[in-house]
């Protein structure tokens, strides 16, 4: 997460993201909640703890594609870290 946040993005904004962005992370998701365009508010805010308001709200922080949510500066490359030292673990063992 290197880039400054935009400085167009209100406090909301920001909130929001980082709420998204959090569930992405535990998700692994890559940064896109996929075919998440129907979900209700109630399962918005089981989910991810932001209301269907809040994600409808034009924003830079993040983009509608399709049905699928995209995260702007979604850690992916410490993403893929984690899951590759996860893969190293097991591997180290199941050598044992």
């Amino acid at each position: 997460m290197g880039e400054d946040i935009p400085t167009e993005a209100d406090s909301i904004e920001v909130g929001v993201w980082v709420r998204l962005t959090l569930y992405s992370i535990d998700q692994e998701n890559g940064g896109v909640i996929a075919d998440c365009k129907a979900w209700t508010d109630r399962k918005w805010l089981k989910v991810a703890r932001v209301t269907l308001e809040d994600v409808s709200m034009s924003s830079g922080l993040w983009s509608w594609q399709g049905d699928d949510l995209h995260l702007w500066n979604y850690p992916a490359d410490k993403q893929a870290l984690v899951r590759q030292r996860r893969e190293s673990g097991k591997r180290g063992g199941s050598a044992r």
